[in-house]
């Protein structure tokens, strides 16, 4: 079981557990008298089944869109309106609930080993992120279930990224986490951990980065339902 948070600083004692996006987003908000503000997001899933021999390989954190809602809804669409929005995927380190979650209430995090994600390439865009040295770090210092959190690198109006959450209606388009481990047997296993069944059959096609990290290559067929796709990793080393 997986759970998501989102915090406005714009309503800082807001519970905003239930909500239909995550998003890092910079904004104003005049229209409707909250004026700017910032929006971060928290995931976090129950990793209490790994096997405690586990020896972690890879981890991805797949962010999705829905494609219904962000065809037609610039909220629902990521944006480089002031520049970049490129995203800061950090490790949270205090607990948190998705029943309470609000600015006032966003957990703790720490910048160490903290993936940054290029800015994106079109306002409809899934993600594929590799989280794994941030969950190395978690098994490392027993928080494996505090899960991560989403800020802009630069939290500037008018910036965001955005997807699904999991008060979204289409399941498919909730955000999951994969994790390739092996252990001490030596066998390989992943395990896809999300809030509802997802598509067994959901593939990616890679896009160019513009810096110096390096984009996935898993040689997989493009599926033109989620085109564009972008897949991030660190360098190795890094």
């Amino acid at each position: 079981m997986c759970q998501d948070g989102h915090a406005w600083s714009s309503r800082p004692s807001e519970p905003r557990g239930s909500y239909y996006f995550i998003d890092a987003r910079a904004w104003t908000w005049y229209g409707q008298g909250d004026g700017p503000g910032v929006t971060r997001s928290f995931f976090a899933c129950d990793l209490a089944g790994l096997p405690p021999t586990a020896t972690i390989l890879r981890v991805v954190l797949g962010l999705y869109q829905d494609k219904r809602v962000a065809n037609t809804n610039k909220n629902a669409q990521h944006s480089t309106l002031s520049g970049s929005n490129a995203l800061v995927v950090q490790r949270i380190i205090s607990p948190w609930s998705e029943q309470d979650i609000s600015w006032n209430t966003q957990p703790t995090t720490t910048d160490s080993n903290q993936v940054i994600v290029q800015a994106s390439t079109n306002p409809i865009q899934d993600y594929q992120i590799d989280v794994t040295p941030l969950l190395k770090d978690a098994l490392d210092h027993n928080d494996m279930s505090l899960g991560l959190a989403l800020k802009l690198l630069h939290e500037q109006p008018y910036r965001a990224v955005a997807f699904s959450s999991n008060d979204n209606t289409d399941p498919d388009s909730h955000p999951r986490l994969v994790i390739t481990y092996e252990t001490s047997e030596d066998a390989r296993q992943s395990v896809e951990l999300h809030h509802e069944a997802a598509d067994p059959d959901r593939q990616s096609v890679d896009l160019p980065v513009d810096d110096d990290r390096e984009p996935v290559n898993d040689d997989k067929p493009t599926d033109h339902r989620r085109e564009p796709m972008l897949e991030w990793a660190p360098k190795t080393g890094q």
